[in-house]
């Protein structure tokens, strides 16, 4: 439907992205089990969303590696004015442009644990409020920021995430070494995840 389209895929490090992922779900009230037991089964949506290169194959068939283009939240994080500008020039539009709304960092606060957010996660379920979830994205960004500075206080840091077993940290870790080298090969550069 769209052959010159341009895709930026954005990733992390795919046990940060596991954390993240548990972590909202005990937030919300979704998942009630131990974290060893949650991250285990490498079938478990907890770690095939972490499997970046398999998600990625079909867009890779579909469009060809020339209109992908990888960022890594990372990079993002750590060196955000040139991995937006990199990405700018990739789609084509003026790699120069800058905005103050690129400081803002979403659903990163300690509020993701807390009451507040399952509440709200609960309720944007329900269904007269289900399409207000869907078209949240659509809402003015300056009515999205009051949302999340009341659902995720992102001014309050980061929410902790738990600490993996060893033995579960390297079983993940051999899990993903080959889709990881496969995602840094077509990338074009190391992520320094997994270490």
């Amino acid at each position: 439907m769209v052959p010159a389209a341009r895709i930026v895929y954005v990733v992390r490090d795919p046990i940060d992205r596991m954390l993240s992922h548990y972590m909202h779900n005990v937030g919300g009230g979704y998942d009630e089990r131990p974290i060893e037991e949650a991250l285990a089964d490498p079938q478990s949506s907890y770690v095939t969303r972490s499997r970046y290169f398999f998600q990625l194959e079909p867009y890779l068939d579909a469009f060809g590696s020339g209109s992908i283009q990888i960022v890594s939240r990372e990079e993002l994080k750590n060196a955000r004015p040139e991995t937006m500008r990199r990405a700018f020039e990739f789609c084509g539009v003026d790699p120069n442009f800058t905005s103050e709304q690129f400081e803002r960092e979403w659903e990163t606060g300690v509020a993701k644990t807390g009451s507040r957010f399952r509440v709200m996660d609960r309720a944007v379920r329900l269904p007269g409020l289900r399409a207000l979830d869907r078209n949240f994205d659509r809402f003015p960004e300056s009515l999205r920021w009051i949302v999340e500075r009341l659902v995720h206080d992102p001014e309050g840091g980061e929410a902790p995430k738990p600490e993996l077993p060893l033995d579960l940290r390297d079983e993940l870790v051999g899990l993903f070494r080959e889709d990881t080298a496969r995602l840094e090969e077509l990338a074009g550069r190391q992520f320094g995840w997994l270490t």
